[in-house]
C-alpha cells in the first residue's frame, strides 16, 4: 500500500489497484486515477496484467463528478494548532480524467470533467472567478449581491457537491465569449471578443454602468442576453478594465480611460464627486475621458480601493483619487480629480528617476507598487500593514522627496521581479526570476502561505523579514505559478504547467473552493501547503446552461454589501476597518 494508491491480492492469485494513477502507479498503462467513481470499483476494477494477456474484466466506467482530492478536515481549530493529517497529498502533475486507459506513458495536458485548464483568474474581496480554456467563465465564494453571476445570492464552494460540473458557468449571452476577467469588491465584469464590457453583481452606485442603481446577477433572468453591454461611447470599445470599490474604469482602445460609479475621493477624475452611470443619460457618449495632459494617452491602469494610477505613453505614472496616506505618490494627502484644476497637466507625474521605466503597477487598499523595467520593485502609500516592504510601519509618499528616495524592495540575494500582483486588502505577492513566488504585507489568516507566527501576522513592516528571510511559498513539488489573485486576505494561482488553481486563506464563505469553510490552509505549510493544497475542481470544460437555484440560502453575519440607498453627502469614512468588508478597506490614516 502507498501513500496515494492501494493494491490487494485476490484469493485467485490476481492483483487489484485502485487510487492515484498519475505516475502509472496502478500498472494500467495510464496515468488516470480510479476509484473516484462509483462505477470504478467491483467487477469494473480489471486485474493487472503481467503477462501481456488481455485482463478478463473490462474497465468501462462512467464519468461522475466527484472526487476526493479533498479529504476535508475538521473546521475545529484547537488550541495547539494540530491539524487532521488525513489528507492524500495533491500532486503537482495534471491527471486526466478521462476514462478510457490508453498504453500513453505521457499525460494528457486537457483534464475533462474535474481539474479544467484555466487562463485567468480574477478575486474580488470574498469571491473568485476563472475563465477556462473553454472561455467559460466560473465563479465561486460570496455572492450576496450576485457577483457569482449564477442567477441568485446563494454562495458557491463552501459546501460538499458545488464546485466542478456542480458549478454553473455564467451566462453571458448569445454569441458572447469573454477573453479577459475582472472582479470588484462585489462585481464582476468580462472584456469580450469583441473588445465589449459586460457586468454583474453590486450596483448601488452604478459600477455596472448600465443606467440605474439595481443588482444584476441575483435573480434568474439578468443574466445572458438580458445583461446589457456597457455603453462606452459611439464607436468606443475597450482593450482593459480595472476595478476599485463601487467603481469601474475602462482604457479604451484609443488610450483614453473612462470611469463610472462612486466618485466621491474624485476617482472618475472628472474634477468633481458626481456619481456616474447611476441615472440613464450618463454612460455612452456622456461619459467624460479622465484628462491625463497634453497629447497624453495611457498604456495601462491600475484601481485601490478609492483611487487610480495609470502609466502613460511617455514611461510615466499618474494617480489620482483619494490620498489620505499619500497613495497618490504626490507629496502630500490631498485627492487629486475631485475638483477643477486638478487633472491634465496640473496633475503631476511620480517623481521617479528618469533610468527607470515603469513597466507594471499593482495596488492593495491604500498602497501602490511599481515594478520596473530592472526588474525592482518600489512601493509607496500607507505601511502599517506592511504592504510596503520596506521593514518599517511608516507611510511613504505624503512628504515631499520621499517617493523620489524610495528605494528597492529586497527580494533576495541577486534576486529580481517578473511580475507583481496587488489585492483586494492587504499584501503584494511577486514571481521572482527564477519562477519562485514571495508575498508580504497581513498574514493574519495565513494569506501569506506560509503559516502564522504566535507573535506578529505581518511580513514587510521589521527589519530582517524581507530578501533572503521572506519564505518562498510552497505550491507542491515542482510548481510553480504563471498569475496570481488575491482577495481579501485570501490568495489563489494558476499552476504553469497543468494550468490548474490552488486557492489558501481566509475560507468563511467558500472563496477558495474547496467545498467547506476550513480555514487552515497557509497555517501550517508543511500540512495546508504544497501537495497537501487541494487543486479546484472547475469541471468539465464545455460550457453548460446556468441553474438558478432559488431556494437555496446561506446566511453570514457580517454585512458586506454597502446599503443601496445613496448618501448625499460621499466622503471617505474615517471609520472604515480592516475586516473583509466589500470595500476591502482599512483604516485611513490622517
Amino acid at each position: 500500500m502507498g501513500n496515494s494508491h492501494v493494491c490487494v491480492l485476490l484469493t485467485s492469485t490476481n492483483l487489484k489497484c485502485w487510487g492515484y494513477g498519475y505516475l502509472g502507479q496502478l500498472g494500467r498503462g495510464s496515468t488516470i486515477d480510479i476509484g473516484d467513481g462509483p462505477s470504478e470499483m467491483g467487477d469494473a476494477l480489471p486485474l493487472l496484467d503481467f503477462d501481456g494477456v488481455t485482463p478478463t474484466v473490462t474497465n468501462t466506467p462512467a464519468e461522475t463528478n466527484t472526487s476526493t482530492l479533498t479529504s476535508t478536515p475538521t473546521s475545529t481549530r484547537t488550541a495547539s494548532k494540530t491539524l487532521t493529517r488525513s489528507k492524500t497529498p495533491t500532486r503537482s502533475k495534471t491527471k486526466t480524467k478521462t476514462r478510457t486507459p490508453t498504453k500513453s506513458k505521457t499525460p494528457t495536458r486537457t483534464p475533462v470533467g474535474y481539474v479544467s485548464r484555466v487562463q485567468l483568474i480574477a478575486s474580488g474581496a470574498v469571491h473568485t472567478c476563472a475563465l477556462l480554456a473553454s472561455s467559460v467563465v466560473k465563479c465561486w465564494g460570496l455572492n450576496d449581491n450576485g457577483q457569482l453571476g449564477a442567477g441568485n445570492t446563494a454562495a458557491r464552494g463552501d459546501a460538499v457537491g458545488e464546485m466542478a460540473n456542480a458549478l454553473p458557468s455564467v451566462d453571458l449571452g448569445t454569441g458572447v465569449i469573454a477573453k479577459k476577467i475582472y472582479a470588484g469588491s462585489s462585481h464582476t465584469c468580462v472584456l469580450t471578443t469583441t473588445n465589449q464590457v459586460k457586468c454583474w453583481g453590486q450596483n448601488d452606485a452604478g459600477q455596472l454602468g448600465i443606467g440605474d442603481a439595481d443588482n444584476r446577477g441575483d435573480a434568474f433572468g439578468e443574466m445572458g442576453d438580458a445583461l446589457p453591454f456597457v455603453n462606452l461611447g459611439s464607436g468606443m470599445t475597450a482593450t482593459e478594465l480595472t476595478i476599485g470599490s463601487r467603481f469601474t474604469c475602462a482604457l479604451l482602445t484609443t488610450g483614453s480611460v473612462v470611469c463610472w460609479g462612486t466618485n466621491d475621493n474624485g476617482q472618475m477624475g472628472i474634477g468633481s464627486t458626481d456619481t456616474i452611470g447611476d441615472n440613464s443619460g450618463e454612460m455612452g457618449d456622456a461619459l467624460v475621458a479622465v484628462d491625463l495632459g497634453t497629447g497624453r494617452t495611457a498604456l495601462s491602469t491600475v484601481a485601490s480601493a478609492y483611487s487610480v494610477c495609470a502609466i502613460l505613453d511617455n514611461a510615466t505614472i499618474k494617480c489620482w483619487g483619494n490620498n489620505s496616506v499619500g497613495q497618490l505618490g504626490l507629496g502630500d494627502t490631498a485627492s487629486r480629480g475631485d475638483n477643477s484644476s486638478e487633472m491634465g497637466d496640473y496633475l503631476l507625474a511620480l517623481p521617479f528617476a528618469a533610468d527607470l521605466t515603469p513597466v507594471e503597477l499593482a495596488t492593495s487598499s491604500y498602497n501602490v507598487c511599481a515594478r520596473f523595467d530592472n526588474g525592482t520593485i518600489r512601493c509607496w502609500g500607507r505601511g502599517d500593514n506592511a504592504d510596503l516592504g520596506n521593514g518599517d510601519s511608516s507611510i511613504q509618499g505624503n512628504d515631499t522627496g520621499e517617493l523620489a528616495a524610495l528605494t528597492a524592495i529586497d527580494l533576495g540575494s541577486g534576486h529580481t521581479a517578473k511580475r507583481v500582483f496587488g489585492s483586494a486588502y492587504s499584501g503584494f505577492c511577486v514571481i521572482l526570476d527564477d519562477d519562485a513566488l514571495k508575498c508580504w504585507g497581513s498574514n493574519s489568516d495565513a494569506n501569506l502561505g506560509i503559516g502564522i507566527s504566535s507573535g506578529d501576522t505581518k511580513w514587510g513592516n521589521a527589519a530582517g523579514e524581507m530578501g533572503d528571510s521572506l519564505p518562498t511559498i510552497d505550491l507542491g513539488t515542482g510548481v510553480t505559478v504563471t498569475t496570481l489573485s488575491a482577495g481579501s486576505l485570501f490568495r489563489c494561482a494558476i499552476l504553469k504547467y497543468s494550468t490548474a488553481v490552488k486557492c489558501w486563506g481566509v475560507n468563511d464563505a467558500g472563496q477558495l473552493g474547496h467545498e467547506s469553510t476550513y480555514a487552515a490552509w497557509g497555517e501550517y505549510p508543511d500540512a495546508t501547503m504544497g501537495d497537501y493544497l487541494p487543486i479546484l475542481r472547475l469541471g468539465a470544460i464545455v460550457p453548460s446552461t446556468v441553474t438558478p437555484t432559488p431556494t437555496k440560502t446561506k446566511t453570514y453575519t457580517r454585512t458586506l454589501s454597502p446599503s443601496r440607498t445613496k448618501s448625499p453627502t460621499k466622503t471617505l469614512s474615517p471609520t472604515k476597518t480592516a475586516t473583509r468588508t466589500a470595500t476591502a478597506s482599512a483604516t485611513p490614516i490622517p
